[in-house]
This record gives C-alpha cells, sequence and structure tokens, in this order.
C-alpha cells in the first residue's frame, strides 16, 4: 500500500516542472569566463570546477589543502547577497546548519570570505542528485521508497532540531555512489524561531 501511494506521488512529481526545469533557470546565470575556477580561497581552498548552479548560487568542486580532500564550496550569486548584511546572514545560516549532524545530510565544514566573496564548504558527495538519477532511468518501487524514507528520515531530524529547508527539490537529493541520498542545501534553511 505505501509502495502503490509512492508511485502516484513520482508520476505526479514528474508532471510539475520544477523536476527537470529550474523555475529561475536563467535568473542569474552568468555569463563569460568564471573568475573562480583556478583560485585559492582563504589561502586554503582550490576551486578547481563547477559541480552545479542554480538561483541561490554555484557549488564548485574545490580541494581543502589543509586536510587534504576534495569539498563542496558554495558562493552565492552576486545578486543574493547585494544588501548590507546579506553576506552576514548568509554565513550565519551556514553556521547554524552546520549544527546539523545526520547521515542523510550533507554536512557543513567551513565557511568564509576571501575578498569581499563568501562561501560554504560541505561534504563532496560523490554520485548524481535526484533529478539526475530520474532523467537517466525510472527507480524501481522499492528505491523510491528507501529514497522516500531516508530523506523522510533526515528532514524529520532537521525538524526536531528547529530547521525547515525551505528548497526540498529532487535537484538537492544528492545519491552517493552506494545510493544513499543527502539533503543539500541546508545553507539557506530557516530555524523555525
Amino acid at each position: 500500500q505505501l509502495i502503490e501511494l509512492a508511485r502516484k506521488r513520482i508520476i505526479a512529481l514528474k508532471h510539475m516542472t520544477w523536476m527537470t526545469k529550474s523555475a529561475d533557470e536563467n535568473e542569474g546565470k552568468t555569463t563569460g569566463p568564471d573568475l573562480l575556477l583556478g583560485r585559492t580561497l582563504a589561502g586554503r581552498y582550490q576551486i578547481e570546477t563547477l559541480i552545479a548552479e542554480g538561483g541561490h548560487g554555484r557549488v564548485y568542486r574545490a580541494f581543502d589543502q589543509e586536510l587534504q580532500r576534495h569539498v563542496a564550496l558554495k558562493v552565492p550569486k552576486a545578486n543574493r547577497v547585494t544588501l548590507p548584511g546579506q553576506s552576514d546572514q548568509f554565513l550565519e545560516e551556514a553556521r547554524r546548519a552546520a549544527k546539523l549532524r545526520h547521515s542523510g545530510i550533507v554536512s557543513i565544514h567551513d565557511v568564509g570570505r576571501d575578498d569581499g566573496q563568501v562561501f560554504i564548504v560541505a561534504d563532496l558527495i560523490e554520485g548524481q542528485n535526484l533529478a539526475e538519477l530520474i532523467e537517466r532511468r525510472r527507480p524501481s518501487l522499492n528505491e523510491a521508497s528507501q529514497i522516500i524514507a531516508s530523506v523522510a528520515d533526515a528532514l524529520q531530524f532537521a525538524h526536531d532540531q528547529g530547521f525547515l529547508h525551505r528548497d526540498i527539490k529532487p535537484a538537492n537529493i544528492l545519491i552517493d555512489r552506494h545510493g544513499q541520498p543527502h539533503i543539500a542545501d541546508f545553507g539557506i534553511a530557516a530555524t523555525v524561531e
């Protein structure tokens, strides 16, 4: 009965445009060369490649020279931190989200500033996001049920800690190489106060 309900929900979700296309797909898209590629932020994070770009910012694969490991480094779009205090708010939200420790939530390890650029450093999840997985192949009912249950468990944990995600969508659910889902983008989450 739960599998049938999940199947119906997946079919309904497939008909929604946000499954295949971001609502703000063209908003804030950067044209021209990416000036962050090849840079080292805060004397530590060597930016290697662009992983993803959305309405809120860009995510890069970077190398943490101190800990000798790859990380995901997120920078907000310039139009997201234009007013005084927005950079501080962006970093404060990330600091709060860094307190979330759950196997189904991408962990935030650091925040910082470099020459006016603010950024968040998080786990690098090797794999694909749920939107890409759905586009490539249809998950089995068993696989879909497991993903839904894992994401629900992680969201419940976050809610119990006083966090609302505000942007749950397939592109923000990262599936690692072992098939385990991880919720990303808690850096833009809101605390329930």
